[in-house]
């Protein structure tokens, strides 16, 4: 946490952490970062993940939502 511009962190550690802390994004249900509209059809798996005021639907052609869970903290990389 000490040595980068933001520490990235699940929205569940915030607390434990947030006075260590002056730069962050947090992801997860409550998060900066968030997913929602999560949903199955023929051709896999889509959402969509949203900061601030922006929102990106994500279609990928596999069947499991850890998947667009995970692109959601990738998703940091391209904020910053």
């Amino acid at each position: 946490f000490n040595h980068g511009d933001y520490a990235v962190l699940p929205d569940n550690l915030l607390n434990q952490y947030k006075k260590h802390l002056k730069n962050y994004i947090t992801f997860g249900k409550n998060g900066d970062i968030r997913v929602s509209d999560i949903k199955f059809s023929k051709d896999g798996t889509e959402g969509e993940i949203s900061y601030k005021n922006e929102k990106i639907k994500i279609k990928v052609p596999v069947f499991s939502k850890a998947i667009i869970y995970n692109m959601q903290l990738c998703q940091v990389f391209f904020i910053f």
